[in-house]
Order: structure tokens, then C-alpha cells, then sequence
């Protein structure tokens, strides 16, 4: 069984919005979105690469 998500996606969408705006598509890494959301990387692709 996996573990229940410990952030709120919304918020998480939000700021990984404002480095898609600061940046670009292109220029945002994974590395700025993880440090904007504050959720790891196994954590952003369950959310939201599904």
C-alpha cells in the first residue's frame, strides 16, 4: 500500500506555476521545482505525472 500524500496539491501547483512563469517551460528543472514546492521528486511525479 502506498503512503498518503503530506502536501497540498494545489499549493504545490501554485508554486510550481510561478517557476513555469519565472523560468519557462524549458528553463525550469526539477531541481527549482522541488525546492518551490517542498516535495521531493517521487512526490511530484505521483501527483501530477500520473
Amino acid at each position: 500500500m502506498g503512503r498518503h500524500k503530506q502536501f497540498d496539491e494545489c499549493e504545490a501547483l501554485d508554486a510550481a506555476l510561478t517557476v513555469f512563469w519565472q523560468k519557462g517551460y524549458e528553463g525550469a528543472s526539477f531541481e527549482d521545482l522541488t525546492k518551490a514546492t517542498g516535495v521531493a521528486r517521487p512526490g511530484l511525479y505521483a501527483a501530477f505525472w500520473q
